[in-house]
């Protein structure tokens, strides 16, 4: 598959090699798009055949959490300790059931956060009593750095475990870029958020398994998952908070990149939203299980665990180097080659 090769960069230049094709040949002059894409074709051949021999190392029964938020809109921030009640009351459904090994909440599922206010502690612990496994919130923190958008492990009659800082924050939104210079044009600016990236994207430990994290936004980046997985990483999830995106296609797309995500890395994904869309993806990036969007839901699931790594987690980022490496020698070609035909491209 092209996305285990190269992820997201490869499948995306694969694409426009095709295009090139199609293009040139309706030109009719086809012989340099034609040995460029049988070149990738050789590419796919080798990486796929590195690939091989990818097989489970056991499964993990996961429930993600989708508590729902009081209302739509952008207000929903006001009303925290409401969305935390939902997921408590959400997750409190699994006491008596089938049990799980671990249970996945969303990004912002916790903003009070129960690090600092003692009833959401509370709230939270009963939660993970009611689960009787690992769960894995997201809240607030804030250490010597300043703030941090966390997601941490609370395990069952203990302390909070490990934790993961968002590395790859939202500008504009979670921290504002140039914040001083805009602020000349309006102080609008400092309405978004003041938080502080974390630096690796190490898995945290559920139980017996590594999890690897990659929160809302840091889906779009391939290093978050491709780095969770060459430290250890034998699950990934995807935490997301997409409520104030209302009924747009957002949250499909997120998903979509999960989908991809999954294929990249060879991982099952847990995604879980605040209201939805939440999903269990497996390593072939297909949707076994979805939810709806402005409910609460949970879903149940025994997922594969691997530890391979494909061409994409061990050669990614030279693969991405590549490509943009070739992107502008063949972009300066064609300028040199229009130039020397008296201008305008062939």
């Amino acid at each position: 598959d092209v996305a285990s090769v190269g992820g997201p960069a490869l499948v995306s230049g694969v694409v426009v090699a095709v295009g090139c094709c199609v293009g040139a040949v309706a030109l009719r002059r086809p012989v340099l798009p034609v040995a460029g894409l049988l070149g990738v074709v050789a590419l796919l051949a080798v990486g796929a055949s590195v690939s091989l021999g990818s097989a489970d190392v056991g499964s993990v029964r996961v429930a993600a959490i989708q508590g729902n938020v009081p209302r739509l809109g952008l207000e929903f921030n006001a009303q925290r300790r409401a969305v935390l009640a939902n997921h408590v009351a959400e997750t409190k459904k699994l006491a008596g059931s089938e049990p799980v090994d671990m249970v996945v909440w969303p990004e912002n599922s916790a903003d009070v956060s129960p690090f600092y206010d003692a009833q959401a502690a509370d709230m939270v612990s009963e939660a993970v009593a009611a689960a009787g496994a690992p769960v894995l919130v997201g809240t607030i923190t804030r250490d010597e750095v300043g703030l941090r958008n966390t997601m941490s492990v609370f395990n069952p009659g203990s302390e909070a475990g490990d934790f993961h800082y968002k590395r790859y924050l939202q500008p504009f939104g979670e921290y504002m870029p140039l914040r001083s210079f805009f602020r000349l044009f309006s102080e609008k600016v400092d309405w978004a958020g003041d938080f502080k990236p974390g630096v690796t994207s190490d898995p945290v430990r559920m139980g017996d398994v590594l999890v690897g994290v990659a929160t809302c936004y840091e889906v779009a980046f391939d290093n978050a998952g491709r780095e969770a997985v060459r430290r250890g990483a034998q699950i990934l999830t995807t935490p997301t908070n997409n409520a104030t995106f209302g009924f747009s296609d957002m949250t499909y797309q997120q998903l979509a990149m999960s989908r991809m995500l999954a294929i990249q890395t060879d991982r099952a994904v847990v995604v879980a939203a605040t209201s939805g869309v939440s999903a269990m993806v497996h390593p072939d990036g297909s949707v076994s299980q979805e939810t709806g969007i402005f409910t609460a839901a949970t879903l149940r699931e025994s997922l594969p665990l691997r530890e391979s790594q494909t061409v994409a987690v061990r050669f990614g980022f030279v693969i991405e180097y590549v490509l943009v490496l070739a992107g502008w020698l063949v972009g300066a070609g064609a300028v040199i080659r229009a130039r020397r035909s008296g201008g305008g491209f062939p």
